[in-house]
């Protein structure tokens, strides 16, 4: 369960978050709606420990958020993340094993996304060859390949 108990987040003169209270139970789904400059996007990097809340807490199960329990984030940022010169597999391997998988099973797992996401070429292909639709089905296995237990797509 991730817990946000009175974040605030201010640049300069521009609250960005203010006194913000949520709760996420296991297993939910919930979104963030807002306009530009609400504060959804601090509000995901202080969850990500990007940026640091001026006060509040952030929890995941009770605890604070360590580099462990990043590890078992996924995250899908809006702009793409993808290394354009890496093939697919160099790319989903290297994004695995920061989160701690073994490269035979991020294989087998890639492999499986691959045909249930039905991606368009091989794992062997560069990125830069893949059309923008397929680049971004590959950009999604990134976010999944660890099987995170909490997922933060914006």
């Amino acid at each position: 369960m991730l817990r946000i108990e009175r974040i605030t987040k201010q640049f300069g003169d521009k609250i960005a978050v203010d006194n913000l209270d949520m709760t996420v139970e296991d297993g939910s789904i919930m979104g963030l709606i807002g306009q530009n400059g609400a504060g959804k996007t601090t509000t995901f990097r202080m969850i990500l420990d990007f940026i640091k809340s001026d006060s509040g807490l952030i929890n995941w199960n009770g605890k604070p958020i360590t580099q462990e329990v990043k590890q078992g984030i996924g995250f899908l940022p809006e702009e793409r993340g993808l290394y354009q010169k890496m093939t697919v597999e160099e790319q989903i391997l290297y994004f695995a094993e920061l989160h701690g998988m073994k490269r035979d099973e991020a294989r087998k797992e890639l492999v499986t996304w691959m045909d249930k996401l039905e991606v368009v070429g091989k794992i062997t292909d560069k990125v830069q060859t893949l059309s923008k639709g397929n680049a971004q089905k590959v950009q999604f296995i990134a976010t999944l390949i660890h099987r995170p237990n909490f997922l933060i797509i914006f």
